[in-house]
Formats: C-alpha cells, sequence, structure tokens
C-alpha cells in the first residue's frame, strides 16, 4: 500500500515564478539549500518538460508532468530509502500571489518501515514547500530560474 503525504503553502509570488524555481534545477540550490541541484538531460519537447532528468543530491529524478505555472511532478529514480515516489506540485492563483499544493506518493523500499519514513518524507515536503514559498517571495535577479 502506498503512503502518502502532502502539505499547502502561500506564495507571494505569482504562478509562473513559483513554477520557473521548481523546474529549473539549479534553483533549488537556493531555495532548497541543495547545492548540487544539476540538470542531467534536457526534456524531450523542451529543456526541462517531460522526460527531463535532474540531480538534486542525493536523488536523481525525472520530469513526468510539465504544465507550466500549474503542475510540475517528478518521479524518483536513484537515491534514499523509498521506492515509487512521486512528487506532485499544482499552482494555483491566488488573490495575494500562489497557493502551493505539494503531495507525494511512496513505497518503503525495505518493508515495515513504512511507518518510520512517512513522518521523514512528510518533513521533508513541508520543508521543501516553505522553502519555495519564502524564497520565491523575495528572489532576487541573481537566481537560476531568471536565467
Amino acid at each position: 500500500m502506498p503512503y502518502s503525504v502532502e502539505t499547502t503553502v502561500s506564495s507571494s509570488a505569482p504562478p509562473e515564478v513559483v513554477f520557473e524555481h521548481i523546474a529549473v534545477a539549479e534553483a533549488w540550490a537556493k531555495w532548497a539549500r541543495f547545492p548540487q541541484a544539476r540538470q542531467e538531460r534536457a526534456g524531450d519537447d523542451s529543456p526541462r518538460g517531460l522526460g527531463s532528468i535532474r540531480r538534486i543530491w542525493p536523488a536523481r529524478e525525472q520530469t513526468v508532468a510539465y504544465d507550466p505555472s500549474r503542475h510540475y511532478a517528478y518521479i524518483l529514480l536513484a537515491g534514499g530509502p523509498i521506492k515509487d515516489y512521486r512528487s506532485d506540485v499544482r499552482l494555483e492563483p491566488a488573490d495575494t500571489g500562489t497557493t502551493i499544493h505539494w503531495g507525494a506518493t511512496f513505497q518503503p523500499r525495505i518493508p515495515g518501515t513504512g511507518a518510520v519514513l512517512k513522518p521523514v518524507v512528510a518533513g521533508m515536503i513541508r520543508y521543501l514547500a516553505r522553502g519555495l514559498a519564502a524564497h520565491t517571495g523575495r528572489c532576487p535577479a541573481s537566481c537560476p530560474a531568471h536565467k
């Protein structure tokens, strides 16, 4: 049975700015503080679109949904004690910016460890969503998402 976690936060930035910060691997180094974030392979139809692969230490991820300003999803290809991981980030315009819905589903790699891993994954999703919201609300022009 897959486990699922989700969180919702708000950013004062518009959806297109929030989306770029999710889609551009190198931007994760700024808002999520993953210093080794980089794109490995371009997408099938666009550089950061479907099929693109990025390495955000310690994980390797592939983009599986790319609907600019609305929905970005990725799956875990390698890294971590989980398998069948999928994360969906849905963006909704709001009066004062963007509502960010970040959810994930996963299976534990080692049977019986799901109850231990669920709060860890939930904490990571909260950390990412809050970091994204805070950064995009005050993002400097030097951020990789703007290049």
